[in-house]
């Protein structure tokens, strides 16, 4: 290669010159010959046609008009990504191209530490300082008042699929014709192609935080994508996607299914793919029943059992997330995850703030009887007499870390305070546990990650 200081056929080359183009330049042309537009021209003809890139700021020049008057020039598209304020449209013909890919910026090198120094130093003074997966693993750790780093260093790596589209085409549409098929797949088609690659760079939290900048979108488009990112972050964009996602839809009926799974940055990317699609697999396997309460109330099966009333029509499937080989709905997410985790966490920082911190012990025994509640279910056939000690086992274990640990501030009631925590942490533990029973690991294994150094 001529560009290159090592031997490649032009076919190859090409291919690396498009993966660098797409993430530096915002243009695409496609010319009847070759042109000295563009150091970025690919090697080869394609189909007879030349194919070069250009940065943003080459058709102030006037050279596309000037390309365009001498019939050289076929086609020009845009593949920038929209603005931060959602603007999309810049002057030329759009192909949605995903080419988002998280970068260093000034905020990161102020907190350059968190990366340690097993990977070398971040390369902040490149002209294009692109995250490897190593630096992206690092971005959920946090700083302490101490110096140092805690969080763990790992991915995520997420695959979502729409459900039964198939099924919607052939049956979804009252009196189907080309041009309502043709629609609804680029609507569906734009949420992903569009919308997720934008909300990843631009995006922000409930808190008002840019934290989705860090994920790299490997594909977004049709009906699925592929996302690896940091391991936090990326378990609540999924969440985000799906609530946006129902939003845009604004039809119960079309759902989505996700699989994730958390792995050290160094396992090749075959085998995060693999894995993400093993665990997407499972949430298409995910079946809820309902079974009758009253005569018009339903109370919603665990999963586990499922076959104790096996004649009844399974209402809800797929419509699932997996995480650390636990599927649940979407709806369990959203309580697991935001709802019941900010409730743990606001009375864990009370009870910090008493001298009591969470130590990753009484989080292990917490897991342990997530095991136990999950195993004490009637229509659990290997049942075991000790399973349903768990809630005395909590309410001891609760106890013990309120009681051993918390100490008064001021002038307080210290009974009275250690008497008010242990009741809120117990009865927001015994509540979860008893609803959610197995599925509770998954916030509880959130703090877990979240407190290793």
């Amino acid at each position: 290669s001529a560009k290159r200081d090592y031997a490649l056929c032009k076919l190859a080359d090409d291919q690396i010159t498009i993966g660098e183009a797409l993430t530096k330049k915002k243009r695409v042309l496609v010319t009847r010959e070759a042109d000295s537009l563009s150091k970025d021209q690919l090697s080869l003809e394609y189909l007879g046609w030349r194919v070069a890139f250009v940065p943003d700021e080459d058709d102030v020049s006037g050279k596309y008009g000037q390309l365009a008057a001498e019939r050289k020039l076929v086609r020009c598209w845009d593949f920038d990504l929209p603005e931060a304020d959602g603007r999309v449209f810049h002057g030329y013909a759009r192909r949605f191209v995903n080419t988002y890919v998280p970068h260093f910026d000034q905020a990161d090198e102020q907190t350059a530490d968190k990366y340690g120094k097993g990977e070398g130093e971040a390369e902040f003074d490149r002209e294009y300082p692109i995250k490897t997966l190593h630096h992206i693993a690092c971005e959920d750790r946090k700083l302490l008042e101490n110096g140092q780093w805690r969080g763990e260093i790992g991915l995520v790596t997420l695959k979502g699929d729409v459900d039964n589209l198939g099924a919607l085409f052939q049956q979804g549409l009252e009196k189907p014709t080309f041009a309502k098929m043709a629609s609804l797949s680029r609507q569906v088609n734009l949420f992903f192609a569009l919308w997720l690659p934008w909300f990843c760079e631009h995006g922000k939290d409930e808190q008002g935080v840019a934290r989705y900048r860090n994920t790299y979108t490997v594909f977004a488009g049709g009906d699925d994508f592929f996302l690896i990112g940091p391991w936090k972050s990326t378990i609540q964009l999924a969440g985000e996607i799906r609530q946006h996602f129902t939003k845009y839809m604004a039809n119960e009926n079309i759902t989505f299914s996700a699989g994730m799974v958390m792995t050290k940055p160094k396992v090749p990317a075959r085998q995060l793919a693999r894995s993400a699609e093993a665990a997407l697999e499972k949430s298409k396997e995910h079946v809820e029943k309902r079974r009758p309460v009253g005569s018009n109330l339903f109370e919603l099966l665990p999963l586990a059992c499922a076959n104790e009333f096996a004649p009844t029509k399974a209402e809800l499937t797929k419509n699932a997330a997996t995480l650390w080989n636990q599927t649940v709905s979407w709806t369990d997410w959203h309580e697991l995850m935001t709802v019941r985790a900010k409730k743990l966490q606001d009375l864990l920082e009370q009870a910090e703030d008493h001298g009591a911190p969470l130590s990753s012990g009484m989080v292990y025994s917490l897991l342990e009887l997530a095991d136990k509640a999950e195993k004490d279910q009637s229509c659990n056939a290997n049942r075991k007499p000790e399973d349903s000690l768990w809630r005395s086992q909590l309410a001891y274990r609760t106890s013990r870390f309120i009681t051993d640990r918390v100490r008064k501030k001021g002038d307080e009631d210290i009974n009275a305070i250690r008497r008010i925590l242990f009741t809120a942490v117990n009865n927001e533990l015994a509540s979860a546990l008893d609803k959610h029973r197995g599925a509770y690991r998954l916030p509880l294994s959130v703090l877990l990650y979240g407190r290793r150094k």
